[in-house]
């Protein structure tokens, strides 16, 4: 499927190398007067060819030498130019996979791409070292013990290979799988006493919520707050007392989950709140004068 391509891409480099070095400089002419004979013509074309590598030459006294220029002299740079970024995307293509670094073109997204290639190229070398050497390996264990086990030399990056046994690991233990500290260690490099010991009761976790409002409020004023909801807590029991009561006679006269909901959207409104009114009124006038207490004394 790529022969052909192969073919005319080295005979277009082959024309382009033979049609930059014949056009990308300037012609030289040499003239000789009409008598001059075959081998005088001969001596000034090496001359001529000599002008064109060394930039010296020696003609005949009577015979002249021009330069002729191409129209454009940025055209005859531009040819070299061109060549030359041809032969460094070729270069970089070879080594690395990618031809960013000399493309002006080049964006983020055939960035991200040209490091994938050049992370699969890097792979495909290190498995190319790695199988070269442990033929070697097998090799030397045959020659000198006649087969036993052999080590496996292997190339690889520790990170991303952490990366990928933690994802693993998690994983597994998502799904219900438990590992040993014997594991940890060996699979991360704990040391003996980084590990709780194995059958340790795990540590308290408070919920969601509560580890939420423990780190949005100081230390003090959770102190302050846990002091007064034991003493303003029974106030409200009453009510609420009462509240669920009301609800649980509503619920044992219903047939149906349709008609409960709607006798208690017509309960909310006429429940009892008078009591539960006076205890936060207390609560608002027990916090207003215990941030005063709070802002006078840090004063």
């Amino acid at each position: 499927m790529c022969f052909w391509p192969i073919v005319f891409k080295k005979g277009g480099v082959r024309f382009w190398l033979s049609f930059t070095e014949k056009f990308g400089s300037a012609f030289s002419v040499g003239t000789l007067p009409r008598s001059a004979t075959p081998q005088e013509r001969a001596d000034l074309l090496d001359a001529l060819d000599k002008l064109i590598q060394d930039a010296s030459a020696v003609i005949p006294e009577d015979g002249s030498v021009q330069l002729i220029e191409m129209a454009g002299k940025s055209a005859s740079a531009d040819l070299y130019e061109r060549l030359v970024m041809y032969c460094r995307s070729e270069v970089s293509i070879a080594l690395t996979g990618t031809n960013q670094t000399v493309e002006s073109n080049s964006n983020k997204a055939s960035a991200s791409a040209g490091l994938e290639v050049a992370g699969d190229i890097r792979d495909a070398d290190a498995e190319i070292v790695a199988d070269t050497v442990n033929t070697l390996i097998r090799w030397i264990c045959e020659l000198n013990w006649g087969g036993p086990e052999r080590p496996v030399y292997s190339l690889w990056d520790q990170a991303a290979q952490d990366e990928l046994q933690a994802a693993r690991d998690k994983s597994n233990h998502d799904a219900g799988a438990r590992f040993t500290n014997a594991y940890w260690s060996r699979a991360y490099g704990y040391q003996e006493r980084d590990l709780a010991p194995e059958g340790a009761p795990p540590a308290a976790t408070p919920p969601a919520a509560q580890r939420a409002l423990h780190a949005a409020r100081p230390a003090a004023a959770a102190d302050t707050t846990d002091r007064l909801l034991p003493a303003l807590a029974p106030a409200a029991d009453g009510t609420v007392a009462g509240w669920v009561d009301l609800i649980e006679a509503e619920l044992t006269g219903c047939e149906t989950l349709a008609e409960f909901r709607d006798r208690l959207l017509g309960l909310y409104g006429h429940l009892p709140a008078d009591d539960l009114t006076a205890v936060m009124a207390r609560a608002f006038e027990v916090a207003d004068l215990r941030g005063r207490f709070e802002v006078r004394r840090g004063a």
